[in-house]
């Protein structure tokens, strides 16, 4: 039928955009995040073998940093994906509705000199949740969208580097106690 393309989540754009969001997600998924799941179990298992075998004082030292080590990847892993869909939220699927429906019909936008009403739109659905054409509330949300991506940047910066204190503090405590097993 007709009728389902006049949907406003069947028009021709919004499926565009579904299209395109879902074969990227796919093929993260596919490659790359299987990749190095795989990767990552197997130099583990590898190295903690090699571990006991050659020193398991050491080894029992890496071992008791792992689940500190681990954790603080994943709660910034969790931290970063969560402040990624924060960001990425229905206007961003609005808006690449509008960007991929204009590319489409580009020569009447150019014929009917329409460019900045349709950049006003987009300027209007990226910095508000409602078309209104107030510039204070648009000065006032964007401020606010970029005090709270400043903010989420802060926050992942110190995840980033209590992640990277963790694999030092173990690099440090490894070579001390190693090189005192050595002096012996």
């Amino acid at each position: 039928h007709l009728s389902f393309f006049h949907m406003n989540n069947n028009t021709p754009g919004n499926i565009i955009n579904l299209l395109n969001v879902s074969t990227t997600k796919l093929t993260a998924v596919a490659t790359s995040f299987i990749g190095q799941i795989l990767q990552t179990s197997i130099t583990v298992i590898i190295g903690v073998v090699i571990a006991l075998v050659s020193q398991w004082l050491l080894c029992l030292i890496n071992i008791a940093f792992m689940p500190l080590l681990v954790g603080s990847y994943l709660l910034q892993f969790k931290l970063q994906q969560h402040n990624t869909s924060y960001m990425v939220g229905d206007n961003n699927n609005t808006s690449m509705n509008l960007v991929s429906e204009c590319m489409q019909n580009i020569k009447s936008i150019h014929a009917y000199n329409m460019q900045r009403k349709v950049i006003e739109m987009y300027s209007d659905i990226i910095y508000t949740n409602n078309n209104n054409n107030n510039s204070d509330i648009r000065c006032k949300c964007k401020c606010k969208c970029k005090y709270q991506q400043y903010m989420s940047f802060i926050v992942n910066s110190l995840f980033y580097s209590f992640t990277q204190f963790v694999l030092y503090a173990m690099y440090a405590t490894l070579f001390y106690v190693g090189g005192n097993l050595y002096q012996q």
